[in-house]
């Protein structure tokens, strides 16, 4: 019997299939790596431009919370304010917020609710 023809041997087959799957994955790895690399760079793009809008409101919101600001707003609107009355006015001790919290305050305050109403449309 006479065998006309290529041998391959079969132990360096393995190695070549076993080199391949290293190469290809290597490949995907690195294709992997770079995908990241580009949605970390877009991330960090991202925060930076939100970092920017949120110090731009927080300005925003200091001008617009300034009592200059909310005269101008009051005055807009036709909402006369005035100062409230003596009588109008809970003084609270950090006793009393530690001891009946703050919705426990509003329901036990020693002055009568619609004096609070009042101070605000009179």
């Amino acid at each position: 019997m006479t065998m006309d023809g290529f041998i391959f041997p079969v132990p360096f087959a393995g190695l070549l299939a076993v080199i391949a799957a290293m190469a290809l994955w290597y490949l995907w790895l690195g294709c992997r790596c770079e995908a990241l690399g580009k949605e970390l760079k877009r991330l960090e793009d991202e925060k930076a431009e939100l970092t920017k809008r949120c110090l731009n409101e927080e300005y925003k919101w200091a001008r617009m919370k300034s009592p200059e600001s909310i005269d101008r707003a009051l005055a807009r609107h036709g909402i006369v304010m005035i100062w409230p009355r003596s009588e109008q006015i809970v003084r609270l001790t950090k006793a009393d917020l530690e001891f009946w919290g703050p919705e426990g305050i509003a329901k036990h305050s020693r002055a009568p609710r619609r004096s609070a109403e009042l101070a605000m449309h009179d």
